[in-house]
């Protein structure tokens, strides 16, 4: 099998009142673009009415072009991170796409994108990299935390395959958090895909504060 450096790559985002998070994101992504040049990914970020930044404007004044914004704070005042993938998701028409599923506390690598293009296998396979979770003051300079094994929120797959699994179980898994990762591998397998394990040495999720919507 051959992976191919021009497959269009959608980079999932849902965030609620995570401003500087956000800018961190925008800055890494916009770093990526510069120095690689490539043009075949976008950014797709769902926002649950976030007040303390202007989204639109931030990524105006990136180099980032493409990129979509979908607004649910109306229809959805509470954070539900499995209505907002998948409505991610459905937002994309190309089946021969990728969909890469990430998180805001999560430098962005060089090799990220390449790393889905190359694992990922229409009707075959999905991705879902081993991360370092660092520990509190450690930096990805200076990296000190553990390898997550059992967590799977970073995950790549093409779009035909996430319709094909039905996406997130959003019933099951609309105000309990955490375990809808879990249930989409256990999907993945149930629709007789593979899943590649691959530690990724450079991809780091930064500690951060508990978050709003986990205090309820």
């Amino acid at each position: 099998m051959e992976w191919h450096q021009r497959i269009h790559v959608y980079v999932v985002i849902i965030v609620q009142q995570q401003g500087q998070w956000i800018k961190y994101f925008l800055n890494q992504v916009s770093r990526y673009y510069i120095q690689s040049h490539d043009e075949y990914f976008s950014i797709i970020i769902v926002d649950f009415g976030s007040t303390d930044i202007n989204i639109r404007d931030e990524l105006d004044r990136s180099p980032l072009k493409k990129f979509k914004i979908i607004q649910l704070g109306k229809k959805y005042p509470k954070f539900i991170k499995t209505i907002g993938l998948n409505t991610a998701i459905e937002a994309i028409d190309d089946p021969n796409s990728i969909i890469l599923i990430f998180d805001l506390h999560f430098n962005f690598p060089m090799d990220i994108l390449d790393n889905a293009r190359k694992r990922c296998f229409k009707g075959k396979t999905a991705y879902t990299p081993i991360i370092l979770r660092l520990n509190c003051y450690a930096t990805p300079s200076h990296p000190n935390g553990f390898r997550e094994i059992f967590g799977y929120g970073i995950l790549a797959m093409y779009k035909y395959d996430f319709k094909r699994t039905g996406g997130y179980d959003s019933v099951n898994y609309r105000e309990q958090w955490g375990g809808e990762d879990v249930q989409m591998v256990n999907s993945i397998f149930t629709h007789n895909l593979d899943v590649e394990r691959v530690c990724h040495p450079t991809l780091y999720h930064h500690y951060h504060r508990s978050l709003p919507w986990k205090l309820v």
